[in-house]
């Protein structure tokens, strides 16, 4: 289990990084990052999860792994009937990740219905092709990815 949790980390570290730069290249073409940002965060939740539905590494892919300096153990580890590793968790550590994602996952929609009702509050300028608000002492931001919506203060 603590083998899947720091895969996973350095799965969002990878994602991460590599988002930093995709944002940056797609900024510079003068589009919105902010799929790219979707993207990577959606990588990140999924590709761990994911982990013990994909097809085993290739000798040629451990081999890559272990020049890179990272070491696979291929020994006696229980596979499922794809061939891939399975993940069985301990107990304690399996309740208090799903403890801390389910903390997480409750920040993340209260500060998505926080978002809103601040634009909700929020004086309409005119202005396109974006929308922009006037708030009490909230931005400057960006909210909404479907719809953007730049968020000064008044």
């Amino acid at each position: 289990m603590i083998g899947w949790m720091l895969y996973s980390a350095a799965v969002g570290l990878a994602l991460a990084l590599t988002a930093q730069v995709l944002a940056r290249m797609v900024r510079l073409r003068g589009h919105p990052e902010r799929w790219v940002w979707a993207v990577a965060m959606a990588g990140t939740v999924l590709l761990p999860v994911l982990l013990p539905f994909l097809p085993r590494l290739t000798e040629a892919s451990v081999g890559v792994l272990a020049l890179e300096g990272i070491s696979l153990s291929t020994g006696s580890v229980p596979s499922g009937p794809s061939g891939a590793p399975v993940v069985t968790p301990s107990p304690l550590l399996a309740v208090g990740w799903f403890l801390v994602s389910l903390a997480l996952a409750v920040r993340l929609i209260r500060s998505a219905r926080s978002v809103q009702r601040i634009v909700r509050e929020s004086r309409r300028l005119r202005s396109r092709p974006v929308e922009v608000r006037l708030t009490r002492d909230t931005g400057p931001a960006v909210a909404g990815l479907l719809r953007p919506v730049v968020l000064l203060p008044e």
